[in-house]
């Protein structure tokens, strides 16, 4: 047999993601909450929004947009 290791289960990575972080003394946040704040660097760093959409495995920008969307510029809100 192949010794592979055993897959993560979200919810174990969740609880250990918010016991490493209560151990430093951070504020709370979730793990999911990570994939927020790296949209919002990668928005603010001009990342263009299809490569962002593509990074998160959205099927669509649109999807990417609905989600978002609020914090583009207002000035490059209607360009995909």
């Amino acid at each position: 047999s192949l010794n592979r290791p055993n897959p993560l289960k979200p919810s174990h990575v969740s609880v250990y993601f918010l016991q490493l972080v209560k151990s430093k003394g951070y504020r709370q946040i979730s793990f999911h909450d990570l994939r927020h704040f790296f949209v919002s660097l990668a928005i603010s760093s001009s990342q263009p929004i299809y490569v962002i959409s593509r990074m998160l495995g959205h099927s669509s920008i649109q999807m990417t947009m609905d989600t978002y969307g609020h914090l583009l510029p207002n000035n490059t809100r209607g360009v995909m």
